[in-house]
């Protein structure tokens, strides 16, 4: 990387808190990964393009960072700077229906803001441990609702620090995916059109929706959210399940007994030990009903 006393210089001088060596371990929901050579917080946009162009001009890789949920970091961690949202890209503005976001606002303030508003769209995302850009990259849902039938528009920097803006139509939302995923881009705000309803109705459905997602998933114990996206018309849960494989471990991972498209660290996993898990299923529903299931989870690092 350079000179790195010089490069954490610059960043700061730009407003941005500059960390080194930070652990990933201590920001992933999993609890496991080794540490990011810069991590970068940063409070607006004009900030955020300042620090991408400085990172630019230095070769530096860039990677943006969330809640660390939906996130596996490698135990030699990552190269490069791991960019966090803060500050005014988390703050929440409401006028009518229209909701304007910072992408790193978390999902669940965003969802009980919108509740006691009277505002209803995302009742089916409740329980996400999501930031709102992290969700929109991935186009997080369930229960059959995605977060991308709510949003009007997106904009986002892209890694030289030039501002873009995307409409609905321009974000390319499919199954977990859309085009902030695979184009070098750090999505700063968007906008979602919700719908005005009554905010007990609006709390009843939520409560509905925590409550069965506590009673069929794993959340008191660290995990990264459903590991393997779903084949198409088929679950990823029940190919596993029916392939034997819950409760199977590796290290300290181990698939869970309660939903098996959940991977859990039960006793002091390496993320070595998760990528090991996750091999295992793979091979085993292939081989059993000749399905390769595809990672939902972004394994990112050394």
């Amino acid at each position: 990387m350079g000179n790195k006393n010089s490069l954490t210089d610059q960043l700061r001088q730009t407003g941005a808190a500059v960390s080194v060596n930070e652990p990933m371990s201590r920001h992933t929901t999993f609890g496991v990964g080794g540490p990011a050579e810069l991590f970068v917080c940063v409070s607006d946009t004009g900030q955020l393009a300042g620090v991408l162009s400085i990172l630019a001009g230095a070769r530096v890789p860039v990677f943006v960072f969330g809640r660390g949920s939906n996130l596996l970091v490698r135990d030699k961690g990552i190269k490069g700077a791991v960019i966090r949202l803060s500050g005014d890209l988390e703050a929440i503005s409401i006028e009518g229906s229209r909701v304007s976001c910072g992408a790193g606002a978390g999902l669940p303030k965003l969802i009980n803001r919108c509740c006691g508003m009277g505002l209803s769209g995302l009742e089916d995302l409740a329980g996400i441990p999501s930031t709102v850009g992290g969700a929109v990259a991935m186009n997080a849902g369930s229960f059959g609702s995605s977060i991308g039938d709510r949003v009007s528009n997106v904009a986002a920097v892209s890694y030289d620090g030039t501002e873009h803006s995307f409409d609905r139509l321009k974000c390319g939302f499919g199954y977990r995916s859309s085009v902030f995923l695979h184009n070098k881009m750090i999505i700063c705000r968007v906008q979602l059109d919700l719908e005005k309803a009554d905010p007990q109705k609006i709390k009843a459905k939520m409560d509905r929706v925590l409550s069965q997602k506590a009673a069929a998933h794993p959340l008191k114990e660290a995990s990264a959210g459903c590991v393997f996206k779903n084949p198409e018309g088929q679950s990823a849960g029940e190919l596993i399940e029916k392939a034997g494989l819950k409760g199977l471990s590796a290290g300290g991972a181990r698939v869970s007994e309660l939903h098996a498209n959940y991977i859990v660290n039960s006793k002091g996993a390496t993320a070595a030990d998760v990528i090991c898990l996750m091999e295992m299923v793979q091979k085993t529903v292939e081989e059993k009903f000749s399905v390769r299931l595809e990672p939902e989870i972004r394994v990112v690092g050394d």
